[in-house]
């Protein structure tokens, strides 16, 4: 149902946040949260929740992005690109992606953590594909 797990978010968020008054190191909110709740628990994909500043640069980072994405199409407008050609869509392209450097090393490293994550705790499944096991690995460092 829709409302318990809105109201299971608004919970962690809110345990997030004083775990995080406490100077909980971000890296063992997972533990901390299984422990509270008696049950396995993440805070992953509500890490920009954690405290109000950082919902806040979020949403500033954002607008910035998107800043940057209109102030190049305003210039091509001036310039009289035509609307949809390859090099307008590849400058617009690359001007989010300047701004959003961050977030995709931080994506990436995130991604790494949950291959580790998959590997520990589904060792049986994994040791089953070979294969996948050693991809796995190369990507986790």
């Amino acid at each position: 149902d829709g409302k318990v797990i809105q109201k299971d978010i608004l919970l962690t968020v809110q345990t997030m946040r004083a775990l995080h008054s406490r100077r909980v190191p971000a890296d063992r909110v997972d533990a901390e949260l299984t422990v509270i709740f008696g049950e396995e628990r993440t805070d992953r994909g509500l890490e920009h929740m954690r405290t109000a500043r950082s919902v806040e640069n979020r949403r500033r980072h954002k607008a910035s992005v998107s800043g940057a994405v209109l102030d190049e199409q305003s210039v091509q407008w001036d310039e009289g690109l035509e609307s949809g050609c390859r090099e307008g869509e590849l400058r617009i392209a690359e001007a989010s992606m300047v701004l959003s450097r961050l977030a995709r090393d931080d994506a990436a490293r995130k991604g790494r953590r949950d291959a580790r994550f998959v590997l520990n705790h589904n060792a049986a499944e994994v040791d089953s594909t070979q294969g996948l096991d050693k991809n796995f690995e190369k990507m986790a460092v």
